[in-house]
């Protein structure tokens, strides 16, 4: 089976299997190589990519991934069938961001960016039940306690503890904004200041700190 590693740019790289080419991916400057993964790990002067792509349809994603963890490049992982399993098996391996395989170039630009900042970019739906999961697992195990009141450590707006009640949900900026009746800029401006305030680098964070289990 011939599986092709695809490049974005010159300081990215997405590895999946040679059967599909997303027609908005030529507008950021996608193109192909053939290098495979023992070309990757073989090669003596590797010149890593700034980010990577790396596709669950491929077979040896995961494989792939940790080779590039290996080389510290931050991953993004792409998939046609999303899951919580598939994500959590990507969290698990190190992977920075998970998105749909379709997502159009202003996602993909998004996620770029996001990595590039050295912060995560996660599903809203599927990062709410990562840490709802983590929420009864910790609590199940005692292995660790949350802070009885973390939300009073952090001198937040009302306002800003609405949003991030609603981040806690697993809103989406834009969802938030409906519910709140208040632009989706505005909602972001209350993000930035949340993650300025509570010292949070990404929602995951900004979630699991709100919910009082990390400072």
């Amino acid at each position: 089976m011939k599986t092709d590693t695809l490049l974005p740019t010159a300081s990215q790289m997405l590895v999946m299997l040679n059967r599909f080419e997303h027609p908005e991916w030529t507008q950021i400057g996608i193109t192909k190589t053939s290098l495979n993964l023992d070309e990757f790990e073989q090669q003596s002067r590797l010149t890593l990519p700034k980010m990577a792509w790396v596709c669950t349809d491929h077979p040896e994603w995961q494989a792939w991934l940790r080779a590039l963890n290996q080389h510290k490049v931050p991953c993004a992982v792409m998939s046609f069938k999303k899951s919580f399993a598939e994500f959590q098996k990507a969290i698990g391996l190190g992977a920075k961001a998970y998105t749909d395989a379709t997502a159009n170039a202003t996602i993909l630009q998004q996620i770029e960016q996001t990595l590039a900042a050295g912060s995560m970019w996660l599903p809203a739906e599927l990062l709410s039940r990562l840490v709802s999961a983590s929420d009864k697992l910790l609590q199940r195990s005692g292995t660790l306690q949350a802070d009885s009141n973390p939300k009073s450590t952090f001198d937040l707006t009302a306002r800003e503890h609405d949003v991030a009640e609603r981040v806690c949900q697993g809103l989406t900026n834009k969802k938030i904004a409906t519910q709140l009746n208040i632009t989706e800029r505005t909602v972001k401006q209350h993000m930035s200041n949340l993650l300025a305030k509570t010292g949070a680098k990404d929602r995951m964070q900004l979630m699991l700190i709100y919910r009082g289990y990390t400072k």
